[in-house]
């Protein structure tokens, strides 16, 4: 029960203390991470595995480093991430109506007695 709502793909490594593991579910994210990684000069060490048919890259990094690497771990995320409305007529639509609803509100609190 205690990651059940954790929806970090980072963990405190099980066996160093002194290191966290980050994880990805493709090698093309793992590829990713693993060159910014590189390209800022920080130690990790990688590990994939296959279990079940479920593919996963393990990145082992230093605590000591962890502001620099939970950024590189946002740009990967971000890279990779799929739009929360993909569709685009959908998204305007969307973005039109919020802004009639909050017009209305604001209309509502200054024409109110």
């Amino acid at each position: 029960m205690e990651g059940f709502l954790d929806f970090t793909n980072f963990r405190e490594h099980p066996t160093n203390r002194s290191c966290e593991v980050y994880h990805f579910d493709s090698s093309e994210k793992g590829d990713y991470f693993e060159t910014l990684l590189q390209k800022n000069s920080i130690w990790f060490e990688r590990f994939e595995e296959t279990e079940d048919g479920k593919f996963t890259v393990y990145f082992g990094v230093k605590k000591v480093d962890s502001s620099k690497v939970r950024h590189l771990n946002n740009l990967t995320i971000g890279k990779f991430r799929s739009r929360f409305i993909p569709d685009a007529f959908l998204r305007i639509f969307i973005m039109l109506i919020s802004a009639i609803v909050l017009g209305l509100a604001i209309a509502g609190f200054f024409l109110a007695e």
